[in-house]
């Protein structure tokens, strides 16, 4: 199973899946995991933004996505399995889904963390870990 995890500085699993500066991406196999990739986010709206100085905050009721797309993002992790995050939005968690992608919310904040538990079996997803509600 390959698994991306949206990451600012590559030990911390990122608090906004579409304005992380990149993406981790791991292999589990027989219950180790080992990293295999990592990904620069230069493919999402939000990722764009955020490189030009504009602001994005994820709570604001006006903040629409109607011109927004997915697909750079999902095209980037296409090999990936699974995505384990902290906070996605809806509309990314509904895109993930049809295309076929498994969504895991993390209640841990570090990358190793996380995995340890992926790899004891003992990782639980958090149903309500989305944190970004538009």
């Amino acid at each position: 199973m390959l698994i991306a995890i949206p990451t600012d500085d590559e030990v911390t699993i990122a608090a906004h899946t579409g304005r992380c500066k990149g993406f981790v991406i791991y292999e589990i196999v027989d219950g180790k995991s080992s990293r295999t990739d990592y990904r620069v986010n230069g493919f999402t709206h939000h990722a764009q933004q955020h490189e030009h100085g504009e602001s994005h905050e994820c709570s604001h009721g006006h903040h629409t996505h109607e011109a927004h797309s997915h697909t750079g993002l999902i095209d980037a992790i296409e090999d990936c399995d699974t995505i384990l995050a902290v906070g996605m939005g809806q509309g990314l968690i509904n895109d993930m889904h049809s295309h076929g992608k498994q969504v895991l919310f993390s209640n841990e904040r570090t990358i190793s963390q996380a995995l340890a538990l992926l790899e004891s079996g003992k990782f639980i997803s958090n149903p309500k870990g989305s944190a970004c509600h538009h």
